[in-house]
């Protein structure tokens, strides 16, 4: 995360472009984290653009995204061990290589003035955040104008086929894996914004 003396720092430097700041201090802000949540994403849909509304003046210091998908359930599994006893069920989420699945899913964003932040439509999120523990995204901290916002798109990037449907539940020829995603805005707000 970009840190509030660093973003403070850069924006003294830019005073005139945010007039608003004038005469403020850095203790006149204060920590805040809004969530903004895409549920039930299907395969290979896009959801939004969402608007993210943040007060004015608030300084979006990182940009953190998750999924979670549902269960799979599969029946008739045997245990891992080999022993010729089968489990009655067994749940599985899938692993992925990233943390918070970032490799299953991808996020736009832009300006509600229609100035584009990720350009190209969305990019898978472990690209544009970094696919370790920590967040690379946005790499200088986004100002909100006044009466501005962000707006984000997500997609669900999960595809498969099934090559028959012995694999599905009974009178079903296709899984869905829809996901819910979570996308997270660390921010410095001023204290009277709630």
């Amino acid at each position: 995360m970009i840190s509030w003396d660093l973003a403070w720092k850069r924006s003294s430097e830019a005073r005139a472009r945010y007039p608003w700041l004038l005469n403020k201090k850095q203790s006149d802000f204060r920590s805040m984290v809004y969530n903004l949540r895409f549920s039930d994403v299907a395969p290979g849909t896009v959801n939004g653009p969402t608007l993210q509304t943040f007060p004015a003046g608030a300084f979006v210091l990182e940009i953190q995204a998750a999924a979670f998908h549902p269960l799979i359930v599969k029946e008739n599994q045997y245990y891992a061990d080999g022993a010729a006893s089968p489990q009655d069920v067994t749940y599985d989420r899938g692993p992925t290589p990233t943390p918070g699945n970032r490799d299953l899913f991808s996020i736009d964003v832009q300006y509600t003035n229609d100035e584009i932040i990720t350009a190209g439509g969305p990019i898978i999120a472990a690209a544009l955040m970094g696919a370790g523990d920590t967040s690379q995204f946005p790499p200088r901290e986004i100002v909100i104008d006044p009466s501005q916002g962000l707006l984000v798109r997500a997609k669900n990037e999960i595809t498969f086929a099934l090559i028959d449907g012995s694999d599905a539940p009974e009178g079903e020829t296709s899984i869905t894996l829809p996901l819910t995603i979570d996308v997270v805005f660390k921010c410095m707000v001023p204290r009277a914004a709630g």
